[in-house]
Parts: structure tokens; sequence; C-alpha cells
């Protein structure tokens, strides 16, 4: 017979116990960031299954019955995901940053707020905007933005990444004046340099691409927006960004929050 024996299993499930209390207890909003994982893990084996299932009914003969009967079931995953998305509400809405900042925020939300505020926990852990740019997987090194390359480490927070990708496309659908308005020079910016190609390696590959890189401006200068108010707020230092510094950016494009 192969497979672990009873023991085995049994030290693997105090390992990951061991790991995932090391982990927790470094966290200032255990339970928001507790909510949060919940609410995707959730969010995520509904979609799949919503997913497989849209072949399947098309594939294994299934009767109108049944199928209303899977889709009856979805709608249930949907209302508990709602419930989730509450609790998220709840936690965080006596959090200083979200209760003075955040919530007023057109195109943010709660679960996006609760989000952001569970996987980035506290302010003292990034000493420079760049380092929270970094983090969150919003920066350009070399000239390349940050991705995920086979055989390498990865150097950001994978879900930070796709949140703020969330968050720049909510601001758009929202019309949120500011943001809409940093995209658009952005947009214009970068759509003057033109297409790629060897010879103009700066260029936009394609539609999707300009779209891209036009939003992660907007994910930036937020994320910039967000560091200085909540360091602010809980008396910490703060400085100017690079590109306004070392970088010898006119100061005069600088946005505050």
């Amino acid at each position: 017979m192969t497979g672990y024996d009873a023991d085995e299993i049994k030290k693997r499930k105090d390992e990951w116990r061991k790991r995932m209390a090391a982990q927790y207890a470094s966290y200032r909003y255990k339970t928001l960031r507790g909510l949060v994982s919940g609410y995707y893990e959730m969010q995520e084996n509904r979609i799949a299954m919503e997913n497989r299932f849209r072949v399947l009914k098309e594939v294994a003969d299934f009767n109108p019955a049944l199928v209303k009967k899977q889709e009856d079931y979805f709608k249930l995953l949907r209302k508990e995901e709602t419930k989730r998305a509450k609790d998220i509400e709840d936690a965080i809405k006596d959090i200083p940053i979200y209760r003075d900042y955040l919530e007023g925020i057109h195109g943010l939300g709660p679960v996006l707020s609760g989000c952001l505020i569970a996987y980035l926990q506290d302010p003292k852990r990034f000493d420079t905007v760049s380092a929270l740019h970094r983090y969150c997987g919003v920066s350009s090194i070399g000239g390349q933005p940050q991705k995920k390359h086979m055989g390498n480490h990865v150097d950001y927070n994978p879900k930070l990444k796709t949140l703020m990708f969330k968050i720049g496309t909510s601001f758009l659908k929202a019309k949120n004046e500011k943001y809409r308005k940093i995209y658009d020079e952005a947009h214009a910016k970068y759509e003057a340099r033109g297409k790629w190609s060897e010879s103009n390696p700066t260029g936009n590959k394609n539609k999707l691409h300009l779209m891209f890189r036009s939003l992660k401006s907007v994910e930036r200068i937020f994320l910039q927006h967000l560091w200085v108010t909540w360091r602010e707020m809980e008396g910490l230092p703060i400085s100017e960004p690079y590109i306004f510094g070392p970088g010898g950016h006119d100061k005069s494009h600088y946005v505050k929050p």
C-alpha cells in the first residue's frame, strides 16, 4: 500500500499549524486577514465550480431540473460571499486608515479596502514608498515591470499585485475624477510613444499593453497617497518619492493625496 501513514500525516498537519501560527503572530489585524483569506478562497472555489459546470451542462446531458438545482446552489454561495463581505466591512469600520481615509475614496469599497489593509497590515513595514511599490508588484526594475520568471523567486506579493489591478480598474469604472485624470494623462503620454519595435523598445505592443501601463501609473500614485497618509496618521516620517528626488522629475507633476 502506498501513501503516507497516519503519523506522517499528523506530523505534516502539525507543521502546517505551526507555520500558520507564526505567520499570523506577525499580523496587526489578525481577524481581518483571516476573513479576507476565507472570502477569496470561497470566491475562487465558487468561480472555478461555475466555470466547470458551464462546460459540464453542455457535454454531460444534464436535464433542466438538475441544471436549475446546481444554479440555485451557486446563488446560495454568492449570498454567503455577500455575508463574508459584510464581515470584512464590520471588521474595518473602526480602523483609522479606513474610517478617516479609504472610506472616503470614490470607487474603493469596503472589500477592496479590507483586503488592502489585511495584506499590508502596518505602514511601519515600508520605510519608503518605493518599498511599498515593490512589495505590491507595481515597480519598474531595469525598465521592466515586475513579473514571475520561471526558476526565480517572486520579489512581490502576487495577491497584492492582483488587488492593485482590481483597485485601479474600480477607480475607472466608478469614474473617480482624480485617478481618472491620472490615467488619461498617462495614457496620452504612453500612446505618444507609438508602436513597439526593436528600434522603439519603449513603444506599445498593443492596446491592452497601453491600458496596463497607464493603469499602473494610477496604482503607483494611489499607493503613494496611501503611504503618505497612513504614515502621517501614525506619526511616522515620510519622504518625497524617488522620482522627485534623485530621479529628477519635475515636482509640479506631484499629485497630492
